[in-house]
């Protein structure tokens, strides 16, 4: 579309400035017949060089051209007509003494040539062009074309989309991007490009996940408009879902029970939540001043949401050595406050050294973790009081928990209970209580988890009645009691009973 009416606007100028130079060159330097290398008319042109330096040129007319003016060593003149003739040789001592070495022109409509003859450290260059009075002239407007040919190339392959306009906005030219718009989203580019500036210009085309956005940016020059059309839309849907995800990091830390405090490298608060607020009664405008890390635990203090000091000087230490410990890994401890509240903190370091701490009220948690250990306290003190010796066991088939009386009833230690095994204690048992029978048969229900009801006998020791018993309880836990009974007790409770 754009891009055949672009190529024949960028071509006139050139080809204008071409012919004028040539129409110029054929005034001022009329044809002769002679074809002497000294001569004006001549198609070729020669160039001298020893060692590497320029010593003599004849181009005619061109000699005083600013580009051959500029031509001091080989390197200079392989630089002028690279590209024409291939990639010619970086050192002349490359070609062999009095032997002439002829390279011709790369394009096959280009009749040119290039001759070199060395003799020693002395080099002839010739460049001949049968089918132009000025070969420097032809060459330098190949020059221009190719430049011209690259610079297209480069337009045309740009990873964006390209346009030009005139002073008055009207269409010249675009690249092969450009040429895949739509004639409706051309309209809309071109009447933005109206009211373009040198701020870039953000818009779009469809709707949700077909739409596709741009950035527009417009440079001035020559007379025209550049304007460069880059699609944007990984960088906008990146940029879209890291919004949200800060809004729900936003909402989650808001939404936290546990306060929250994050400290960047230098100590200075950078992040903070509203649970951090009530719970550290500091103000919000305090937090957002972003406090550094001394000041913020300073503040605790003096509201008493730390627990205080013996002297200032350790209170300093103590901070440090929490800094360092939540630096180094993680900083976990219980705070109990003088008002009855326990905040549990906890610190911890990040990467970049960054320091995080957490602040979480665990008054409540506390409270019932010291009632249930004051209920299970209180639990074991009544068993222990009682007559009857209690062990339970768990389905794993180890001692749960058993009161004083069983140490006592088994004559043996309380420490050898400790992760007792059923086994283990029915052999204690049965060395105290023989009765094969009761233990094997307690041994295996318990091992075969097969115990539906209770097993119940009476064990004679020494005038002394045993009452044993195995009883399952709920879970699958087993009850294993022991109650020495007298026999004169027995009788007297017999008599009454009578």
């Amino acid at each position: 579309m754009g891009s055949v009416q672009g190529w024949q606007i960028l071509l006139i100028p050139i080809v204008v400035a071409a012919i004028s130079f040539l129409v110029l060159l054929l005034i001022s330097a009329p044809l002769r017949t002679s074809r002497s290398p000294l001569s004006t008319q001549t198609s070729s042109i020669y160039f001298l060089f020893r060692d590497e330096l320029l010593v003599d040129m004849d181009a005619g007319q061109n000699t005083q051209s600013a580009d051959l003016a500029n031509l001091t060593t080989w390197v200079d003149l392989r630089s002028w007509l690279d590209g024409r003739f291939g990639n010619l040789p970086i050192d002349l001592g490359q070609f062999q003494r009095e032997l002439p070495h002829t390279i011709s022109a790369i394009p096959t409509d280009d009749q040119a040539t290039l001759t070199i003859t060395s003799d020693d450290n002395t080099h002839r260059i010739t460049l001949s062009d049968p089918d132009f009075i000025s070969p420097v002239a032809r060459h330098q407007t190949n020059a221009l074309a190719r430049s011209y040919e690259a610079h297209h190339a480069a337009l045309e392959n740009a990873p964006c989309a390209i346009c030009v306009t005139d002073s008055v906005g009207r269409f010249e030219w675009g690249n092969s991007l450009f040429d895949k718009f739509s004639p409706d989203e051309v309209r809309k580019i071109l009447d933005i490009t109206d009211h373009s500036t040198d701020a870039p210009i953000s818009f779009g085309f469809g709707t949700g996940q077909d739409r596709q956005d741009f950035e527009l940016r417009t440079v001035a020059a020559l007379k025209q408009n550049f304007h460069y059309i880059t699609d944007v839309s990984r960088a906008v849907q990146a940029e879209t879902i890291s919004r949200e995800f800060v809004q729900t990091f936003t909402k989650t830390f808001a939404n936290l029970t546990t306060g929250l405090a994050i400290f960047d490298r230098k100590r200075q608060l950078s992040l903070f939540n509203p649970a951090l607020i009530d719970l550290t009664t500091l103000s919000a405008p305090f937090l957002s001043a972003q406090p550094d890390l001394f000041s913020f635990f300073d503040q605790l203090r003096d509201r008493h949401i730390l627990p205080e000091p013996k002297n200032y000087p350790d209170w300093r230490s103590q901070i440090n050595a929490m800094i360092q410990t939540a630096t180094g890994g993680v900083y976990l401890e219980n705070w109990f406050l003088p008002d009855g509240r326990t905040y549990r903190v906890m610190g911890r370091s990040h990467p970049d050294g960054a320091v995080a701490f957490l602040f979480e009220n665990k008054t409540d948690d506390i409270s019932l973790t010291r009632r249930f250990r004051a209920q299970l306290e209180l639990r074991q003190s009544v068993l222990n009081h009682l007559q009857l010796a209690i062990a339970v066991f768990g389905t794993n088939g180890t001692l749960i928990f058993s009161n004083d009386r069983l140490a006592q009833v088994l004559k043996v230690d309380t420490e050898k209970f400790k992760d007792v095994t059923v086994r283990e204690l029915l052999e204690i048992c049965a060395q105290t209580f023989p009765k094969s029978n009761f233990w094997d048969d307690a041994f295996e229900a318990i091992r075969a988890k097969s115990l539906s009801k209770p097993i119940i006998t009476t064990i004679n020791e020494h005038e002394t009645d045993i009452d044993c018993s195995l009883v399952p309880i709920s879970n699958g836990e087993t009850l294993l009691t022991l109650h020495p009974v007298s026999q004169q007790n027995t009788t007297r409770t017999l008599e009454l009973s009578t």
